[in-house]
């Protein structure tokens, strides 16, 4: 299900982009999903998807949503479902240094670490929900994390 926020989380949401603690991400200025999100629930928001693909006889499908913006931040973010039920979440952010300003990013723990700051960061952590996988390359910056749900 997607539920809608008030303006006053509007605020904080860049940095609270990802709740650790159910799993919900916020999508877009209004909008959170989380793992008992379906892929009609998607379908019915008021949004509208970039790209969208879907394999009946595998059951899944695939919504991506290009240049969305919270505060003023920009990221892309892609749905992957299979049989109709959320299991993975795919955000990639357009200036990959947001992705340090993220609560769960100083959260889930340092797979490597690299004595050259310029080189990739990985990190992960797992939850009762599910897990997230986030990773930071200074040189390029680029930054994404993924979310995977548990069924």
């Amino acid at each position: 299900m997607f539920l809608k926020t008030s303006d006053l989380k509007i605020k904080n949401t860049m940095q609270n982009l990802i709740n650790t603690e159910n799993g919900e991400l916020h999508f877009g200025n209004q909008y959170y999903i989380s793992a008992k999100t379906t892929l009609e629930d998607i379908r019915e928001m008021e949004e509208t998807f970039d790209q969208f693909f879907e394999n009946l006889e595998m059951g899944i499908q695939n919504l991506a949503f290009f240049n969305k913006e919270i505060v003023g931040n920009f990221y892309q973010l892609s749905f992957h479902f299979n049989f109709g039920k959320l299991s993975m979440v795919f955000i990639q952010f357009k200036n990959g240094k947001q992705i340090l300003e993220l609560s769960v990013w100083k959260e889930i723990k340092l797979l490597k670490q690299f004595s050259n700051p310029k080189k990739t960061q990985m990190k992960s952590k797992n939850y009762h929900w599910g897990s997230v996988f986030g990773s930071y390359d200074a040189k390029l910056n680029f930054g994404n994390m993924n979310l995977s749900y548990k069924n």
